[in-house]
């Protein structure tokens, strides 16, 4: 699974974060190749694990671990907080491709789509998948790129996320088997009328005469209905007549993708007034921390996913 590393060491503003695969490692054949600087290296990759480097507290400590060889690969980034860009750790170098120096935080939201996406499972592919973040969904090859290239891999990516949070939002409903369609795991609705309630236990509440608990409950209530909605978007999304409809449904969900978002921003403040302003046993409590871990996990995947749509949007325009 492609994750960045760990982030470890002492002060924030020089804290180390290693990320695995690198957007410039490339691999034909049995050769790999470096491109950075857009020059073409041959290298001899060797496998180092991110927590190699949990020992260390500064990024300078790094500087120890640089190869004498420039035919020699770690595979691995760091994202510095220096500078704000990646840095190849073998070599030492900022990664720079097609004359741009790569940003530390394009390859953070690379990590968010790829990881989602249920893609990269060692260093190749991990770095194949990074480079075609940056191609595709950056400014770094805006010149090399056509507008219609571009749209046909945010398609892809989009529907591979969509897929995946509705998968995840319908946790323990009993659904059809999922299907692979062109590399996609296609989500389907339950078989039968169930579709999952994530939010049921915070059900506890619903005696409680505490005007701000009711008004928690009913935003959760508006919150589990327009994931529903989500849910069967997706579904239409995967029984699309053609492959050229694709984008028409991503657009429309849109809309309830901000909703739902808009519900998270009013949920995040009500639970915190609840905490303070009402007095709570100690089980209801406990379901109000457990379904607010529910409600931060599902916040996550449509933060990650709004960004995706937003370039959909753009280019309808």
């Amino acid at each position: 699974m492609l994750s960045d590393g760990p982030i470890i060491g002492g002060r924030h503003d020089n804290r180390i974060q290693i990320v695995r695969g690198c957007p410039c490692l490339k691999e034909y054949g049995d050769e790999r190749i470096c491109i950075n600087n857009d020059e073409i290296t041959p290298i001899k990759p060797i496998t180092l694990d991110p927590q190699f480097f949990a020992q260390l507290s500064s990024v300078e400590d790094l500087r120890e671990f640089e190869s004498t060889k420039e035919t020699l690969c770690y595979g691995l980034l760091n994202l510095d907080p220096r500078d704000g860009n990646a840095h190849c750790i073998s070599q030492g170098q900022s990664i720079t491709l097609n004359q741009n120096d790569i940003k530390a935080e394009d390859i953070r939201n690379a990590l968010d789509y790829v990881v989602l996406s249920g893609m990269g499972s060692d260093d190749v592919v991990c770095s194949s998948c990074l480079y075609k973040y940056l191609l595709t969904l950056t400014d770094v090859f805006g010149d090399l790129v056509s507008d219609e290239e571009k749209e046909m891999v945010i398609d892809v990516y989009a529907r591979n996320l969509v897929n995946r949070i509705a998968s995840d939002l319908n946790q323990g409903a009993e659904t059809e088997r999922t299907t692979r369609v062109n590399g996609i795991h296609e989500f389907s609705l339950p078989t039968r009328d169930n579709t999952a309630r994530r939010y049921e236990e915070i059900n506890i509440l619903s005696n409680r005469q505490d005007e701000e608990i009711h008004n928690l409950l009913h935003t959760y209530q508006n919150l589990q209905k327009l994931e529903i909605v989500f849910m069967h978007q997706v579904h239409a999304l995967n029984r699309r007549e053609n492959e050229g409809s694709s984008l028409i449904h991503l657009r429309l969900m849109i809309g309830t993708t901000r909703k739902i978002l808009s519900l998270h921003d009013e949920l995040r403040d009500l639970k915190l007034y609840v905490t303070d302003a009402c007095s709570l046993t100690q089980s209801e409590e406990s379901v109000l921390v457990k379904t607010e871990q529910q409600r931060q996990k599902s916040e996550k995947s449509f933060r990650k996913l709004m960004p995706l749509l937003s370039k959909i949007e753009v280019r309808a325009e």
